[in-house]
C-alpha cells in the first residue's frame, strides 16, 4: 500500500524537484546580476531609473555611491608609493578626480560606473514613483570610454536646461574617467610592486649581513692561522733536566757506534800513514792523524745514506 502511494507520488515528486531547480537557476542566473549591489562596502541609493542621452538608452537597477571605492584605491596607491614625486602626481590627480560625482549602477547584469558633474541626489534631479523606484532626469549628455574589467564607465552632465559638455568638459570628464578606469588595476600593481620591493630590499640586506659575517670569519681566520705560524714570545720553554752522556749523544744525533768507529780511525791512522810510505812533521802529522778520525766518526752515516736501501 505504501509503496503504491510512493509510486503514485513520484510524478509530483519529479516535477517538484524540476520547478526548485527551474527557479534556482532563474534567482542566480536573471534575478540575482539584477538585483545585487555593483560595489560592496558602499551607500546604497535604490533603484534608480535614468535615460542617457548618444543612444546609450536606458539604465535601470540598483545604484549605490562609489566614492569610497575610488579614496581607498587612491590611499593605496599613495601609500605604496616610495617615490615622493609620484605621490605628489597621485594626490594632484586624485583631488581633480574627487571634484566629480562617482557611483555605481547594475543594469541589466551589466555593471556601470558613472561620474556626475553635478551631485545626482539633488532633489530637482531625482523623483521616486508609488514603487519606490528613483527617475532621475536632467541628464544632459553623456560619454563613454568603454569597458574595463566588470564595468564600463560614463561621465553624465546634468542640468535642468539643455545643454551639452563644453570641449573644456569633454576634456575633463575624459580625463577623469580613463583615471577611474584603470585605478583599480593601478592600485593593486602598485601594491605588489611595493610588495616585491620590500622583499628585494630584505634579501639585499641578508645578503649584506652574510657578506660582512663571512669577512669577519675569514679575517678571524686568518689571524688564528697567523698566530699558528709564530711562537708566542710570552710561552715558557719547559723545563728539562740534564740527562747522561747517553742522552745528550742522542740530542746531538751522535751514536756510540760512531765514536767507536772515530776511535778505530785514530788509532789506526798511524799505521795508515805508515803502509803509505809517506813521511809529514809535526803538525801536519798531528793534522791529518785527527782528519782520518772524523773521517772514521761521519763513515757510518755516509755508508747508510750510499747503501741504506740494501743494508
Amino acid at each position: 500500500m505504501i509503496l503504491e502511494d510512493l509510486i503514485g507520488l513520484y510524478p509530483f515528486i519529479v516535477g517538484l524537484v524540476g520547478v526548485v531547480i527551474v527557479l534556482i537557476l532563474f534567482y542566480m542566473l536573471y534575478w540575482k546580476p539584477r538585483i545585487e549591489l555593483p560595489l560592496e562596502g558602499e551607500r546604497l541609493i535604490g533603484i534608480v531609473s535614468m535615460w542617457l542621452p548618444r543612444g546609450f538608452g536606458v539604465l535601470q537597477g540598483p545604484m549605490t555611491t562609489a566614492r569610497t571605492t575610488m579614496q581607498h584605491y587612491w590611499a593605496d596607491m599613495i601609500q605604496n608609493e616610495h617615490d615622493a614625486n609620484l605621490q605628489k602626481i597621485y594626490r594632484d590627480n586624485r583631488d581633480f578626480m574627487l571634484k566629480f560625482h562617482m557611483f555605481a549602477i547594475r543594469s541589466e547584469a551589466e555593471k556601470k560606473i558613472l561620474l556626475f558633474d553635478v551631485n545626482p541626489e539633488d532633489q530637482k534631479f531625482m523623483d521616486v514613483d508609488k514603487e519606490g523606484v528613483f527617475h532621475l532626469h536632467g541628464i544632459q549628455d553623456a560619454r563613454s570610454v568603454g569597458k574595463w574589467g566588470d564595468f564600463e564607465y560614463f561621465g553624465l552632465k546634468l542640468n535642468p536646461e539643455t545643454l551639452n559638455f563644453s570641449k573644456i568638459e569633454v576634456d575633463a570628464i575624459q580625463v577623469a574617467l580613463m583615471n577611474t578606469k584603470f585605478l583599480s588595476d593601478a592600485a593593486r600593481n602598485t601594491g605588489k610592486i611595493s610588495s616585491l620591493q620590500e622583499v628585494i630590499d630584505s634579501k639585499e640586506r641578508e645578503l649584506t649581513l652574510e657578506r660582512k659575517e663571512k669577512a669577519e670569519m675569514r679575517s678571524k681566520l686568518d689571524r688564528a692561522l697567523s698566530a699558528l705560524s709564530q711562537r708566542p714570545l710570552t710561552q715558557r720553554e719547559e723545563p728539562q733536566l740534564k740527562g747522561g752522556l747517553r742522552e745528550r749523544l742522542s740530542k746531538w744525533g751522535f751514536t756510540w757506534w760512531q765514536l767507536a768507529t772515530a776511535g778505530l780511525a785514530y788509532f789506526i791512522a798511524p799505521q795508515i800513514i805508515k803502509w803509505s810510505n809517506v813521511s809529514f812533521e809535526e803538525p801536519e802529522l798531528t793534522y791529518l792523524v785527527l782528519g782520518i778520525a772524523l773521517l772514521g766518526f761521519f763513515s757510518i752515516p755516509i755508508v747508510r745514506k750510499v747503501f741504506g736501501r740494501w743494508l
